[in-house]
């Protein structure tokens, strides 16, 4: 995984040095044409891939500032020749932030069965197979969406729209009507993990890789209800507990939450180091996920939503397969000249395991990036350097 990583961002650079060199002999359309068909990069995203390049040592300042210049004319002169007729971006955001959120969610969910996933289209977006094609297209245009997600969501439309061709060659079973003791027992078990997980529904659902669609979920909440209300009173106090545990820790957290993205983190030495990934959920324990979408569904604050959204976006890897983990711990590398053992890199693991974060290329990066520069601490040791300052965030 780090191997590849560091392959994508060698193969990064390289694309941005050779826009450096097609700036000085092409007009800015013949530039244009070059970056979006040939590196098959868009406008839009261009200012991204450029901070991650810039923050991952792979282009010099001098660089970055004169790529800075190239993409400000390229911008420009895609927004001169923008068809009339098309929502600006911020316009667009504002409308289908939720939508947006959600399909970020959805393009984690390929593994699933066709009707599993248009099921959950449907209950969660109330869009058939044609409306995530069209929107599909629509995003294309913006930078909402990674092109990963994008191409995961083509690749999920495409399993619909086969899934709809097989279904229709099978014979109709009706379905059953009620559900036997074992099957209550077992629906009841679902329940209570689910309480217990601390996530949402939509990602529940994903990680157990089970054929619970939204739909069969809520027709067998009803037997639920009827059947052991005691069971279904705690389920629906769970989740109006969570949604208000949700939005406590959002409006108590926020305002340190983006001083320390966009001003970082003091160290005793006096210097300074980025807020990453793993200081958020040694902060917080809630997916980041959910942080983020509940904050752009309720605030109106745009430049820190971009803020929220672009650090979002730099971290919001899916979590890694157990064949995955192994590869991560036969790999061989070096950090810094440090040899990562196998020793280390349980140690790693572990300490994502305690603290329940969740075990992604982006987490597993930040800690060894850390563990190298021996700033990783233990959770009460940080929340102990942070609690003052999240207080005097809230007076404020």
């Amino acid at each position: 995984m780090v191997e590849e990583m560091s392959g994508k961002y060698i193969t990064l650079r390289a694309n941005f040095i050779n826009i450096l060199r097609k700036d000085k002999v092409l007009e800015i359309d013949d530039l244009y044409k070059y970056v979006s068909r040939e590196l098959k990069m868009e406008v839009c995203e261009f200012s991204t891939k450029l901070e991650n390049a810039y923050k991952y040592g792979q282009l010099d300042r001098e660089q970055k500032i004169k790529l800075d210049e190239i993409n400000q004319k390229l911008l420009t002169y895609s927004k001169e020749n923008r068809r009339e007729n098309s929502i600006p971006r911020n316009i667009y955001y504002d409308k289908y932030r939720d939508l947006i959120e959600k399909l970020k969610v959805l393009s984690t969910m390929e593994n699933l069965g066709g009707l599993e996933l248009a099921a959950s289209l449907k209950e969660e977006l109330n869009y058939t197979a044609v409306n995530l094609q069209d929107r599909i297209k629509v995003l294309r245009k913006h930078d909402f969406l990674t092109n990963d997600e994008l191409e995961s969501l083509s690749r999920i439309y495409t399993k619909i729209k086969n899934s709809y061709k097989e279904k229709s060659s099978e014979v109709c079973i009706p379905p059953t009507k009620t559900l036997s003791n074992e099957e209550l027992m077992n629906f009841s078990t679902i329940i209570e993990e689910f309480m217990e997980s601390g996530k949402n529904l939509l990602e529940y659902r994903y990680d157990k890789g089970t054929l619970i669609t939204p739909k069969k979920f809520n027709a067998k909440l009803k037997y639920i209800e009827k059947y052991t209300p005691e069971l279904y009173k705690e389920y629906i106090d769970y989740t109006q507990e969570r949604k208000n545990y949700l939005k406590r820790i959002v409006m108590e957290t926020i305002n340190y939450l983006i001083d320390k993205i966009e001003n970082g983190i003091p160290l005793e030495d006096g210097q300074k180091r980025d807020f990453d990934i793993l200081d958020y959920y040694l902060l917080i324990d809630i997916p980041f996920a959910d942080y983020v979408a509940f904050f752009k569904a309720n605030s109106t604050n745009n430049t820190q939503i971009k803020l929220l959204g672009t650090f979002y976006k730099e971290n919001s890897s899916k979590e890694l397969p157990n064949k995955e983990i192994l590869k991560f711990l036969n790999y061989k590398f070096r950090r810094n000249n440090m040899d990562i053992s196998e020793e280390i890199k349980l140690e790693i693991l572990n300490y994502l395991y305690q603290y329940r974060i969740p075990i992604t290329a982006a987490t597993i990066r930040v800690e060894i990036d850390r563990y190298v520069s021996n700033t990783l601490y233990e959770k009460d040791v940080l929340l102990s350097k942070v609690r003052k300052g999240i207080r005097e965030h809230v007076r404020r």
